[in-house]
């Protein structure tokens, strides 16, 4: 009886040993792998330093299911800015030029709509803007993903 905390925390050291040996690490921290991973986390340093290394922030790339959900997987960096829901990284990608151009403005505010996100929605959208469907801007991005 005496031994059987002793006995649990032993079995719970060496399952945690053996799941950093083969990778597995559910208690640590995973660095973004692309630009649009860093954006979808709101991580200014790192978002900073992929567009300085020269990443495209027009390019769909995949994010881990974890960072915006399992049916968003394959996103722009300026989306994942928005998913992020952190208007001032919104900005800091716009003032570094990894925002996209004029022409994908309303496809990000429609996504800002979407989302709930009105400082971004405010932030983006134009003065003549058109109406959009939100839930077909969803669905657009997340049929890349399938």
């Amino acid at each position: 009886m005496v031994l059987a905390p002793m006995l649990v925390a032993m079995a719970f050291l060496l399952v945690f040993t053996a799941g950093e040996l083969i990778g597995v690490r559910p208690f640590s921290y995973q660095a973004p792998s692309n630009l649009a991973e860093a954006a979808g986390m709101g991580s200014m340093p790192e978002v900073l330093r992929f567009i300085r290394q020269g990443a495209d922030s027009t390019r769909v790339e995949n994010v881990r299911p974890d960072i915006i959900s399992s049916e968003i997987t394959k996103v722009t960096a300026p989306e994942a800015a928005i998913w992020s829901r952190r208007v001032q990284l919104v900005r800091l990608m716009e003032r570094e030029g990894a925002f996209g151009n004029e022409a994908d403005r309303p496809h990000l505010a429609c996504l800002a709509r979407a989302l709930n996100v009105a400082d971004i929605v405010e932030y983006l959208t134009p003065a003549e803007s058109a109406e959009c469907d939100p839930d077909q801007t969803i669905a657009q991005i997340a049929a890349r993903g399938r």
